[in-house]
């Protein structure tokens, strides 16, 4: 107590820990210390990391500095727990920004805000920007982790990294010689590096309602480890095409790091004023995340060209009769190089052949008549059990009295028979006890309906209750088969309710879905006699008979 009899504060008491801050040093000196070059003086500790420059290396060396941070990626490193990866795109944003200069990437410093230390937590996410650094060649001399209670949440963070490069005066880029018949070499990314997440979280979280740990059709793992996938870091790539002097083997005349803009706003940077590019957008392969992302969001190629990547994260420009060598030297070393476009007269424009509103157009017009054609409508079939309805749809399919497909078909349930029923790629288990709460559950199921571009769905022995939301999402497009006379016997157990109130006639009805329990419009019936001495299963078996040529026959009427 104080004199005055008040308390008396400490920092530790306004949730800032300073024994925790030095825990921290302590634990990422190791990581630090590894990448350290010969031109690095002194240790961690100082006010300022110190890099003696080598000049004697250089006839007129100009240093090249670049910030970056890592954007609203962040948020998915708070929603997965992992923050492993999001150092390397620190690192990555920067050597790579300071490599389009031309430079080699000498020394890092990062920056690290948060809201409460943890000391584990900063050793996973510097240990990221210390790998990214010794991939780089780049030495991480310093940098500041700032405890910034109230400012962050708990466990939140923001991170941003400062590199600094040299490059020779004549070995600057971009050169001013850029001109027609130039072409442009594009090296892969290694997914969507860190921009374009504000639009990633709006189509995948909001509007598609999705998890981090959902598996998606097309993806290699995890929903949130395919959107963390680090950024790639293009020095060790690169540095040795830019020879020394300024003279450069392959004769490269700029270098462009597709980052925040996408091709449109980042490759007329390099460009003088009296060309333009032309891009042929089928001369790589654009990775599955892109495409999934397009097709969640609905959204516009020219806008998808203009935000991410595409599969391209850095593009060298040189004269036509280098490039096949250069991408031969590289496919040599195991790298892949596509020869992407080429440089054309224009005032800075960029043109990505191959899209555009009206090929959009013209797309989905070929598809919708591709569909009328084809008149199959796509299904999507949720079971927890047998699957003998599902079995009577397939069979109708096969015999051709029913101008249908299986898209994909659902369970709830790992060991659920009817899942043996269809080929592999087409099952697809969402198993209820990994997710926290029904909603989850239900978005996942949502979801794997969404990408096979179901048009119909068919519960043919799901045995949930689906909510009033799941529903509105696919108002009009659920079809259920009770085994009764609905509106009579609604819920479980239809045949012991129609044996216990000694009913002569039971049957089958298949209907839409809507909010209410076995309610919505009534699409067929068929009437079961209840025979004297019918138990349970009896009743049940014959009812089944009939449900399986009920329902396909009602699902092609549709």
């Amino acid at each position: 107590m104080s004199a005055q009899g008040g308390r008396s504060f400490s920092y530790r008491d306004a949730g800032v820990d300073i024994d925790a801050g030095n825990r921290s040093v302590e634990e990422i000196k190791e990581a630090v210390r590894s990448t350290y070059r010969p031109e690095v003086v002194g240790d961690l500790g100082g006010f300022g990391g110190l890099f003696a420059l080598n000049a004697a290396r250089y006839r007129e060396p100009v240093l090249v500095s670049g910030a970056d941070g890592v954007g609203t990626k962040l948020q998915i490193a708070f929603m997965t727990g992992r923050h492993d990866t999001i150092g390397r795109d620190a690192v990555a944003m920067c050597v790579n920004d300071v490599l389009a200069q031309g430079a080699e990437p000498l020394f890092f410093l990062d920056y690290l805000a948060v809201g409460r230390l943890n000391p584990l937590q900063v050793k996973e996410i510097v240990g990221g920007v210390a790998a990214a650094c010794r991939e780089s060649g780049c030495a991480l001399i310093g940098g500041e982790t700032a405890e910034m209670p109230g400012f962050y949440k708990t466990g939140e963070y923001d991170v941003a990294g400062f590199c600094v490069g040299v490059a020779e005066r004549d070995g600057l880029l971009p050169r001013s010689d850029v001109e027609p018949g130039d072409v442009l070499i594009g090296l892969p990314s290694s997914g969507l590096h860190s921009n374009g997440f504000s639009l990633v979280r709006k189509i995948c979280f909001d509007h598609k309602k999705m998890t981090t740990d959902m598996r998606v059709p097309g993806l290699d793992g995890p929903l949130g480890d395919e959107l963390l996938t680090p950024t790639r870091l293009y020095p060790r790539i690169v540095l040795p095409l830019l020879g020394k002097y300024g003279i450069r083997k392959y004769g490269i005349k700029g270098i462009v790091h597709i980052t925040g803009g996408g091709f449109y706003d980042n490759i007329p940077r390099i460009l003088p004023e009296a060309v333009g590019v032309r891009v042929f957008s089928d001369a790589w392969p654009v990775p599955a995340i892109f495409r999934l992302l397009r097709e969640w969001g609905d959204v516009a190629e020219p806008e998808m060209f203009r935000t991410f990547n595409m599969g391209i994260g850095m593009i060298l420009l040189l004269p036509a009769s280098e490039g096949e060598s250069l991408i031969k030297d590289l496919a040599a070393q195991g790298e892949q190089a596509f020869r992407i476009g080429t440089v054309v007269p224009g005032a800075r424009s960029v043109e990505i052949e191959g899209i555009g509103e009206p090929l959009i157009r013209a797309r989905k017009m070929e598809k919708a008549q591709e569909m009328k054609k084809a008149r199959k409508i796509r299904l999507g079939v949720l079971v927890s059990g047998r699957g003998s309805n599902l079995q009577a749809i397939l069979d109708a399919i096969k015999a051709g009295a029913l101008e249908a497909e299986v898209a994909v078909v659902v369970s709830d349930k790992p060991d659920a028979p009817a899942l043996r029923r269809v080929q592999a790629e087409t099952a697809v288990v969402v198993d209820r006890g990994a997710y926290p709460d029904v909603e989850g559950f239900e978005n996942a199921i949502a979801s794997i309906l969404e990408d096979r571009e179901v048009e119909r769905v068919v519960l043919a022995g799901f045995m949930r209750i689906l909510s009033p939301s799941f529903v509105r999402r696919f108002a009009g497009k659920i079809v259920n088969i009770h085994p009764s006379l609905l509106p009579s016997f609604p819920g479980l157990h239809a045949q012991r309710q129609a044996l216990e109130h000694g009913v002569k006639i039971s049957g089958c009805t298949v209907h839409l879905v809507d909010e209410t329990l076995d309610g919505g419009p009534i699409l067929a019936q068929t009437a079961v006699p209840v025979l004297p001495g019918d138990t349970e299963e009896s009743l049940s078996d014959r009812i089944l008979k009939e449900e399986h040529r009920l329902l396909p026959e009602t699902i092609g009427k549709l």
